[in-house]
């Protein structure tokens, strides 16, 4: 696959795999660390998510302009790998009660990224010489790193919430994950060095990177051509990147974990019932009220599941009346033992445990005082207690298993980015010599399209149960999602990319592919906006409306496609 392409590719490729393995284990853990940590609602977690990610796209435009015009394209890289880092190393040592160090993090983030982000993009560009047939397949493997780095992102972000039980420890990651990058773009450098406008080995390939004069009309049509392309993949951003926020939600609150009932989990079920049905506190009444059936049915098991986000099941008088044997242990001795490679075990804090002993002295303190406003605000948590407090009460209960963190979902897409661009690349190979290729804009409405299939089944699951946020539904439902969203991206992100390398005159492709990341700066600030939304609409509503923008710009570019192939040629 590497064949005939210049080597600089896989330092680049490098050098962008830890950058983005640092900007998606931070994101990967963002929400949620807003949601369990800072504790703010889903309408102002939308709103920062929304506009951090607005900002973080938008200022490459200011980045490509200063290394159009001043820097050069390394130079203004390394300052934005320096600033990333900082920002990164910032956010881990932010919290509740450093909430201001959070919001000079999140400023300090998104000047690195403007700095970094579409530079490194057109330095793999300028790597191939112009006209190359070659270089949509350039950025196709330039891609495979970005989603190389996304894939092992939010599987150290889990690894590290579970060994230190924060979600500052990812952020951390973050910042060595830029470091690595840096020293990979830096140790070598020769191999790309050529590809830089403002530097002296790179003189020749800049002149005949801008030897191709346009006419004023020829460019006017080009930058049209830029302009249509970035209105339209703006819908896509904002469908996309629902991954790190109504997906993430979905993954939190609609799909199966550790603390739903399942069948499974009942060892003797008639047990079960004669033991509570004859317990002397709530949850006996509240079973009774169910009429469970003799064997568990799915209607038994849905049934269960919404009463365990009752607040009072366990509670006499606003008092527990079942204990974790470990409550009154010394944090520091709740230990658990992690297999490493299967050869040895070394003892790490039990953060689980941890966790559910903060949760139940706050949730005790909330029935204590009658607090019944902060009771209702807190059903997710006392669903967890009240799960793990039947397996402590009930023998025929069995403990609830590890299943997939809400966090971890995201690993999901560029896992199949990294399986299906080998394929992807193929096939464009296969098209391209029998003449059938179809053109990086005709690509981008093919993807388009399909990205809208991929909200079509978040609606149908949203439809099958999801809407309850009752965490009944198969994880298949978001891997299915991610899959079609997958290949609908690979179709139109790296095609984007080396559309506005082809397209975009020389003297000005820093600026204009910082246009590229500015529109999908406005997509990524809509994500936040119509997230907002999440729990204010219907599920299948707000996926519906996702399906109905990504289809009407899907169609959008099937209109204009005949005058952006018009403009691509020559190119």
């Amino acid at each position: 696959m590497l064949k005939n392409h210049p080597k600089g590719l896989m330092t680049l490729f490098f050098t962008e795999m830890w950058e983005r393995f640092g900007f998606y284990t931070m994101l990967a853990v963002f929400t949620l660390y807003m949601d369990e940590t800072l504790g703010w609602s889903d309408a102002y977690k939308g709103q920062i998510y929304g506009l951090f990610l607005g900002f973080v796209y938008f200022t490459p435009i200011a980045g490509g302009w200063i290394a159009d015009k001043f820097l050069g394209y390394r130079k203004t890289i390394i300052i934005g790998a320096i600033t990333l880092g900082t920002g990164y190393a910032m956010l881990a040592f932010s919290g509740p009660d450093r909430i201001w160090l959070f919001y000079v993090a999140l400023i300090v983030m998104i000047i690195g990224n403007g700095m970094f982000k579409a530079n490194i993009s057109v330095l793999v560009g300028n790597l191939y010489e112009p006209g190359s047939p070659i270089k949509d397949v350039g950025y196709n493997i330039f891609y495979m790193g970005i989603n190389l780095g996304a894939f092992i992102a939010p599987l150290a972000a889990t690894f590290l919430h579970d060994v230190f039980g924060n979600y500052n420890s990812a952020f951390m990651a973050a910042a060595i994950g830029m470091a690595l990058s840096l020293i990979v773009f830096e140790v070598w450098k020769s191999k790309y060095i050529y590809a830089d406008n403002k530097h002296e080995a790179g003189q020749e390939n800049q002149k005949a990177q801008e030897a191709e004069r346009l006419s004023p009309e020829k460019e006017r049509e080009r930058l049209v051509a830029l302009g249509i392309i970035f209105l339209i993949v703006i819908f896509f951003w904002m469908s996309f990147h629902q991954n790190g926020f109504a997906l993430t939600l979905f993954a939190q609150r609609s799909t199966v974990d550790e603390y739903t009932l399942r069948e499974s989990d009942f060892t003797d079920w008639q047990g079960f019932k004669q033991a509570a049905l004859n317990d002397s506190i709530p949850l006996a009444q509240k079973l009774a009220q169910l009429n469970l059936s003799d064997q568990p049915g799915e209607e038994d098991l849905n049934k269960l599941n919404q009463l365990i986000r009752e607040p009072d099941l366990f509670y006499k008088n606003g008092v527990r009346v079942e204990h974790f044997p470990y409550e009154n242990v010394d944090p520091q001795e709740l230990k658990k033992d992690l297999s490493v490679f299967g050869l040895y075990s070394v003892k790490i804090p039990d953060n689980k445990r941890i966790a559910m002993v903060k949760r139940v002295k706050l949730l005790d303190k909330l029935m204590a005082d009658n607090n019944l406003e902060q009771v209702g605000e807190k059903k997710a948590e006392f669903r967890k207690m009240n799960r793990d407090l039947l397996s402590e009460r009930y023998p025929q209960v069995k403990p609830g298993y590890y299943l997939l963190n809400a966090e971890t979902y995201a690993t999901f897409n560029p896992l199949f980015i990294l399986l299906l661009t080998p394929l992807v690349v193929s096939l464009f190979n296969w098209l391209r010599k029998r003449g059938k290729e179809p053109s990086s804009p005709g690509k981008i409405g093919i993807g388009m399209f399909i990205s809208g299939l991929a909200m079509v089944i978040m609606i149908i699951a949203s439809l099958a149960g999801g809407n309850a946020d009752a965490n009944n539904m198969s994880p298949n439902w978001l891997i299915s999602s991610y899959f079609v969203v997958t290949i609908g991206e690979l179709f139109l992100s790296p095609m984007g990319l080396s559309f506005v390398s082809k397209v975009a005159p020389a003297r000005m492709r820093g600026l204009m592919m910082g246009g590229w990341f500015g529109a999908t700066a406005v997509g990524n600030y809509l994500s936040g906006l119509i997230g907002s939304f999440y729990n204010t609409l219907t599920h299948d509503q707000f996926f519906g409306i996702l399906t109905v923008l990504l289809f009407l710009s899907a169609l959008m570019v099937r209109l204009v496609l005949n005058k952006l192939k018009h403009a691509t040629e020559g190119a």
